[in-house]
């Protein structure tokens, strides 16, 4: 079963349900760029620790809270409102 998503335009209102596998393939490259800096953001914060080796995926981890991280490091005029089931 595929998740459906309800994005919405940060400009103009407008609203689209569409599932997960359409939100990824249309917002691919955003999707790319928002896991960069995610992982860069992350990566920095361990940066602190000495002699520890960072292993993490860092693609699951923001898929895990996929709502809130592509919200906020993606640059892009859509948004995700809310996931509908």
């Amino acid at each position: 079963m595929n998740r459906l998503l309800q994005i919405k335009n940060r400009r103009n209102g407008e609203s689209k349900v569409i599932t997960l596998t359409e939100f990824n393939a249309k917002f691919a490259n955003e999707l790319d760029l928002a896991i960069s800096d995610f992982s860069q953001h992350e990566a920095n914060r361990g940066l602190l620790l000495p002699f520890k080796i960072d292993t993490r995926d860092y693609k699951a981890e923001f898929y895990f809270e996929l709502r809130w991280n592509f919200n906020s490091y993606a640059n892009c005029e859509w948004f995700i409102e809310r996931f509908i089931r």
